[in-house]
């Protein structure tokens, strides 16, 4: 069970984050096309991927240490 709930909190940090990379993309294109402005690889760091990348390690931080009490709870 303790392994479960490991790769249940690790399955979730990686999904998080490749659903707001997903969403960062889709906005940073949707906001390039309305304007008529080219991409600049950048500012698309600076504004999504990163800011995404430091909620994923957070996230998984967070989670594993949850998951640490959690299973600690769990022994006799």
């Amino acid at each position: 069970m303790a392994r479960f709930i490991r790769i249940a909190t690790i399955g979730f940090s990686l999904f998080s984050v490749l659903f707001w990379t997903a969403a960062s993309m889709v906005f940073e294109i949707v906001k390039f096309s309305a304007s008529g402005e080219e991409k600049a690889a950048p500012g698309y760091l600076a504004g999504g991927a990163i800011p995404t990348i430091l909620y994923g390690l957070i996230c998984a931080i967070f989670l594993q240490w949850f998951a640490r009490g959690i299973i600690k709870r769990m022994r006799p």
